[in-house]
């Protein structure tokens, strides 16, 4: 039916589309569920006023589940499906995620290596550094990348906090081009309400901007081309307004968010022109505070984050009333901004944690410096340096599991040595010639010691040779002696 479809945008776009969707299938049937399982997957990624209290550096990262089968309402979803990985584990803050419409590349909002701006980046899902979009002084976030795959949208916030502008910078970088400036709802918000998508034709953009200073927000459509923008939701003025828009992936319901005492979701349904069809109904949804909305690609099931005693969940649930809601395994309890790739494969959310990070201390003035080149957005702990001070050893989270990894000063050339299954306790230490790291682990339920060399990211760790290390007492930690 996909490749039969009359409008060009709703078909495959590649061949490969295709095998991946078949491949897909067969595998639902190799499991033994035909006839019980869609095509489409599912779901298991806030803003500048949001505050964390915790103890450590507080960042704001961006992780990734994929998900590559969908299961019905009734049947529960195995945790198994779901497999988070960390996008982007920089210093700082990253925000907003947006998936380029193939789904293999990310655009987010980040306050940048010094942590003093926040401009726009993009990046290959996986290794690879990202590109600056932006350099602009003011406040760029919230990007939203076009379905024809050509531009990013985003939001600009200068010192005047009542009014922002929607800027569109092609996807690669080049000229930016201003779309408009637009006014915004005053009134203290624990949600800011500015916003945007993408029309599927990617003409237009839907924006949340108010009539006038002090009035709620609405949802607005802005063509690119000019002309004047219409407005789509009309919110009582008990309300602060309407944000967070999504629309749907053929084009006719718009999902958004109406925020008064809470905010609840809303779905309105649009005709092929862009014209309201009746008035947006509420979606039945039984969580107290949602922040942030997306669709999944067969247009019947929606992810959202929601907040409760400062605990954010991600959950997905049926627009249909009475449906039931399931929080996504695996996604933990600060999940917000959830957004969908165009197949339904993978759901990037942004989560924020307190970490550890390395410090230097000057031993001439006594003065300590956080060393931004070695640490991380995650858990950086345990450094040992390398007899000539050239490189570091140390453990880190950065990439999904704790693992053991080797730097060089200046934090270049880091690289996760061989992991190894169980909590690491104790270590690292260099050998003396810098060939050799030694360190412990309770892999198999007692600790013993381990080593491996320097260098090593792919030999398994391996027991110390010759005379035996561990098992003095309870437990033994390299470097220190009994």
């Amino acid at each position: 039916m996909r490749c039969l479809r009359k409008d060009p945008a709703r078909r495959f776009q590649h061949t490969a589309d295709l095998k991946v969707i078949l491949e897909e299938l067969k595998e639902d049937f190799d499991l033994g569920a035909p006839g019980t399982t869609r095509m489409v997957p599912s779901a298991p990624g806030r803003s500048r006023r949001l505050v964390w209290a915790a103890a450590g550096a507080i960042v704001v990262g961006m992780a990734a589940t994929w998900i590559w089968r969908s299961f019905p309402p009734s049947q529960p979803v195995p945790p198994a499906l779901y497999a988070p990985a960390p996008i982007t584990s920089y210093a700082g803050n990253q925000m907003y995620p947006s998936f380029s419409p193939d789904g293999s590349q990310i655009a987010f909002s980040w306050n940048g290596p010094a942590e003093d701006n926040f401009d726009i980046y993009v990046k290959l899902i996986g290794a690879g550094a990202p590109l600056r979009l932006t350099t602009n002084p003011a406040y760029d976030s919230f990007p939203r990348w076009s379905p024809d795959g050509r531009w990013i949208a985003f939001i600009r916030i200068t010192a005047k906090i009542d009014s922002f502008s929607v800027i569109v910078i092609p996807a690669l970088g080049g000229q930016e081009r201003s779309i408009g400036t637009f006014h915004n709802n005053a009134r203290e918000s624990s949600l800011p309400l500015e916003s945007l998508c993408w029309t599927r034709d990617s003409q237009a953009l839907i924006v949340s901007a108010a009539e006038s200073t002090g009035q709620p927000n609405r949802l607005l459509l802005v063509p690119l081309e000019g002309g004047e923008p219409r407005a789509l939701t009309h919110p009582g003025p008990e309300s602060l307004g309407d944000g967070r828009p999504a629309l749907s992936s053929d084009g006719r319901q718009l999902l958004f968010l109406r925020v008064a005492n809470s905010s609840r979701l809303f779905v309105l349904s649009l005709s092929a022109a862009m014209e309201p069809e009746g008035d947006p109904r509420l979606v039945d949804q039984r969580q107290p505070f949602v922040s942030e909305a997306d669709w999944l690609p067969d247009t019947r099931e929606i992810v959202f984050a929601s907040t409760e005693n400062n605990v954010s969940t991600l959950f997905r649930a049926s627009t249909r009333p009475g449906a039931p809601e399931r929080a996504i395994p695996g996604t933990g309890s600060s999940a917000y901004s959830p957004t969908v790739s165009g197949r339904g494969n993978r759901l990037a959310y942004q989560t924020g944690s307190a970490d550890s990070n390395f410090w230097a201390v000057d031993l001439m003035t006594r003065t300590a410096s956080l060393d931004r080149a070695l640490s991380s957005s995650f858990r950086d702990v345990l450094p040992q340096f390398s007899p000539d001070g050239k490189r570091v050893a140390f453990y880190s989270s950065r990439s999904g599991t704790t693992q053991l990894w080797t730097a060089n000063r200046d934090g270049s050339q880091a690289a996760a040595l061989a992991s190894k299954a169980g909590t690491v306790t104790a270590g690292p230490r260099c050998s003396p010639d810098g060939q050799q790291i030694v360190f412990d682990s309770d892999t198999g339920g007692a600790t013993h010691v381990y080593v491996i060399g320097a260098d090593d990211t792919a030999e398994p760790y391996r027991e110390r040779p010759g005379k035996k290390l561990s098992g003095i007492g309870r437990r033994s930690e390299p470097g220190r002696f009994r």
